[in-house]
């Protein structure tokens, strides 16, 4: 797993053993040794890649068909079924379209792995009797949990059956779509939440390749609880991968992705989410000031900015879609947000913040072209203040953002533009320009330049006559 390629050297010292145990050592006492043996057949596989392993990869699928192995009646706590699922994931990895032909065999027990429900328990807060089990504590933790890694195991599978697959993977996506949207959110488990949420663009990109109209109308089912799920999720990591999902679902289905209602739906979801950012931003200035205050809150709260700034960095990709998507039709509904990111460009923000809103200003230049113009008074001073910033994560979002005012906004930034040269020939001429740190903010500023010059030059040829 770790040298990948370099472990081809000795492939064929490892394999034929790996495969002759695989293959032999078939009794239910050697369950676990199968196990991890076709996990390190697959593990193998994947490091040195299709073209050394596809033969034997492909032997090894067909032993489970010659042995038809009766995966119907592998209960959960079987140990093959994890290495099994785990071992086939990395299969259809190595294999990509080629491993279409062995959905048959593999589909039914992982269905039925990714269908599987923990039992719960629910205790009355005055049952004595529990509290006298100094066991009870164990088995209810046990009760809960026992399968669900190998739920997460083969949920995982079917994203990347559908993700190497494509339409490949067509007959399978309604059942798979109908299992994924109620887990968006199973509340057991946080891997299985992300992993659903993973899935829907994979899906929507199998069956739009054969019907755009059946993934509208699949869309119509996912989105809805989408929505939800971003609503209520409470974990940072998977409302990161929620908005990325639904930013992807949008630029996979362009403009049929969202009518003018759910558009108005999730700019008002977008919003609360903008203020929740502030309210969390606000409460940690707060406590740096408390009494209570010392290096243990400060590490905590380092890790919630962190966090924070990754939930910013997919919400932002989600309004960079819409602006991909609908350009300049999506304004009236940005309108609604501008006040948010006018406050996140402020020099008093984070770094992460600025960046943020400068990247987003810089979508709406780009994307909607001299339309954008009508907030140029929130950003386009910050803009040109930031060619100089200390930070090169904002003098290269600035740079990029002159760069397309040269490309893609007309006559009405030509001004502005031309202002901005002096700062970006002093962000390009800097003794450590070249520097790593540096590198793409310079060359940013370089093709904002000459974008500058070959498109928007009408301000600089009145200057020059």
């Amino acid at each position: 797993d770790k040298v990948a390629q370099d472990f081809s050297l000795y492939y064929d010292r490892f394999m034929p053993q790996l495969k002759y145990l695989f293959e032999n050592v078939i009794t239910p006492d050697y369950r676990i040794l199968r196990g991890k043996t076709i996990e390190c057949i697959s593990l193998i596989g994947l490091a040195v890649g299709k073209e050394k392993c596809i033969n034997d990869c492909n032997e090894i699928m067909q032993e489970f068909v010659k042995t038809q192995v009766d995966f119907e009646n592998l209960g959960y706590n079987d140990p093959q079924i994890s290495y099994f699922i785990g071992a086939w994931t990395r299969i259809c990895q190595i294999l990509g379209k080629d491993f279409e032909q062995y959905l048959p065999i593999v589909m039914g027990p992982v269905l039925k792995v990714a269908t599987f429900q923990p039992e719960l328990t629910v205790l009355a807060d005055n049952d004595t009797d529990v509290e006298e089990d100094d066991n009870w504590e164990e088995l209810n933790v046990d009760d809960q949990t026992t399968g669900l890694e190998e739920k997460a195991s083969a949920c995982s599978m079917l994203v990347c059956c559908a993700k190497e697959l494509k339409e490949g993977f067509v007959n399978y996506v309604e059942e798979t779509t109908k299992l994924m949207i109620p887990l968006l959110r199973f509340n057991f488990h946080k891997g299985i939440r992300t992993v659903a949420a993973e899935s829907l663009p994979y899906l929507l990109d199998c069956v739009k390749l054969r019907d755009n109209d059946y993934a509208c109308q699949l869309w119509q089912y996912m989105n809805k609880e989408l929505f939800k799920a971003i609503e209520i999720e409470s974990d940072h990591e998977v409302l990161g991968e929620l908005f990325l999902s639904l930013s992807k679902c949008i630029e996979i289905l362009g403009v049929l992705s969202l009518t003018g209602n759910e558009l108005k739906e999730l700019t008002i979801i977008l919003d609360n989410h903008l203020k929740k950012h502030f309210e969390r931003s606000n409460e940690r200035a707060e406590k740096r000031h408390d009494e209570d205050y010392d290096e243990e809150t400060e590490e905590e709260m380092v890790e919630e900015d962190a966090c924070d700034a990754y939930i910013l960095t997919r919400l932002s990709n989600i309004i960079h879609s819409l602006l991909i998507t609908y350009k300049d039709s999506y304004l009236v509904y940005f309108d609604t947000l501008v006040p948010h990111f006018n406050a996140l460009i402020q020099p008093t923000r984070s770094i992460s913040d600025r960046q943020c809103a400068l990247c987003i200003f810089d979508d709406v230049i780009q994307f909607t072209g001299a339309y954008s113009h009508r907030y140029s008074q929130f950003f386009l001073a910050r803009m040109a203040e930031s060619l100089a910033d200390s930070s090169p994560e904002i003098r290269q979002a600035a740079a990029y953002g002159f760069g397309v005012m040269g490309r893609n906004g007309g006559p009405v930034y030509a001004h502005a533009c031309a202002e901005a040269l002096p700062l970006l020939f002093t962000l390009i001429s800097v003794s450590d320009s070249r520097s790593t740190e540096n590198n793409t903010a310079t060359e940013n500023a370089i093709s904002a330049v000459t974008k500058i010059f070959k498109y928007n030059n009408s301000y600089l040829i009145i200057l020059i006559k």
